[in-house]
């Protein structure tokens, strides 16, 4: 199974279903437009074409940009000078799920190693991506694109779009829409929504 998120719900799907990371989607951000373009171009994307970049989304981080369209935010891996090796921050939620940043004066390297890996990973699986989108505000103010986009889109990819937008309304063979009242944390929303997901994603 190989699903694509723009924000840490696929993180928190991959923990909540015991699987091990198999693409470079995880504990980050990634704008619409990056998705549309991914979803646009999947199977010729060189993802070993890329290059770092400081992030505007949190201070301290990197975004990987992947041929200079697909931006990988990732806001949980932090520079910090004093951190001569790698450090987890030791914070936990409610349900003793790991909440803090990975820490590290060299965190492009950290960045570098696992993006290498679950790439690697995600190209040996020659899986089709499947997408898990949740409705996210932080990096889209400056897209062309918007989630609605990426439901109504043409591709046979199947999608699964959180949302608060009533106007987002397909549920097909491709694409399932779950319409919520507020957006919560990715925890959250992945424990709720975790069987119906899977469902989705399974048939």
């Amino acid at each position: 199974m190989l699903v694509i998120s723009n924000n840490c719900c696929g993180g928190r799907f991959y923990q909540q279903t015991n699987m091990k990371f198999n693409n470079p989607f995880i504990w980050m951000i990634c704008p619409y437009d990056s998705i549309i373009y991914t979803m646009n171009n999947f199977d010729k994307i060189n993802w070993f074409n890329y290059e770092f970049e400081k992030s505007k989304l949190k201070e301290n981080t990197y975004i990987i940009k992947v041929e200079n369209n697909i931006e990988i935010h990732y806001v949980h891996y932090k520079f910090d000078s004093n951190a001569n090796s790698i450090i987890q921050e030791k914070k936990f939620d409610k349900e003793e799920q790991w909440t803090g940043d990975v820490l590290y004066c060299k965190i492009w390297e950290f960045i570098n190693q696992k993006y290498n890996e679950r790439v690697n990973r995600m190209l040996s699986s020659k899986e089709k991506p499947i997408f898990l989108i949740r409705e996210e505000t932080f990096a889209n103010d400056k897209c062309k694109f918007s989630i609605k986009d990426i439901a109504e889109h043409s591709s046979n990819f199947k999608r699964i779009i959180i949302t608060t937008d009533k106007n987002i309304t397909r549920n097909d063979n491709i694409c399932k829409t779950i319409h919520v009242n507020k957006i919560e944390a990715p925890l959250p929303t992945i424990i709720k929504y975790k069987e119906e997901i899977k469902s989705f994603i399974e048939k």
